[in-house]
């Protein structure tokens, strides 16, 4: 193709492969803000994963179109572009089926820990509470340094 031909293709991939990158990055930030509300979609994210191949495939068929157009500045952005939309799509697939199943086994004195000890506290009211109280219970237990 000449120099400043046009690439073939419809305008929305040939002029706008380059919205493939904010879209790979909305994507990552939707996952971690709205798919992550569910545990179906936050340990199997089939949602983000179909959207981001869509996105990576609009990127690289935009970007090689936009490198046949042969303009040097296009080139320069078609690679630049195309790699961080890369790295962005990429992005997800890593942390979910890499970073995070990288959680420590649990050690002798965890295992041996299966229910905590029974121990009472004075809550912010002045009332004393035990633990045992509200056995049969999720209880999530926050130490706080300072004062209330």
């Amino acid at each position: 193709m000449s120099e400043g031909a046009t690439a073939p293709g419809p305008w929305w991939l040939r002029n706008g492969w380059w919205l493939g990158v904010p879209f790979a990055v909305a994507n990552l930030i939707a996952y971690f803000t709205f798919f992550v509300k569910w545990p179906d979609l936050r340990d199997h994210p089939w949602p983000s994963l179909l959207i981001g191949l869509l996105i990576l495939t609009w990127i690289v068929v935009g970007a090689g179109l936009a490198w046949k157009q042969g303009a040097w500045l296009r080139r320069l952005g078609a690679l630049a572009l195309g790699a961080f939309g890369l790295l962005v799509s990429l992005l997800l697939p890593f942390y979910v089926f890499g970073l995070s199943y990288q959680v420590p086994e649990p050690t002798a004195t965890t295992e041996a820990l299966t229910v905590a000890p029974d121990f009472t506290l004075t809550d912010d009211q002045g009332a004393s509470r035990s633990l045992s109280e509200f056995r049969g219970k999720k209880v999530l237990i926050v130490f706080y340094r300072g004062w209330w």
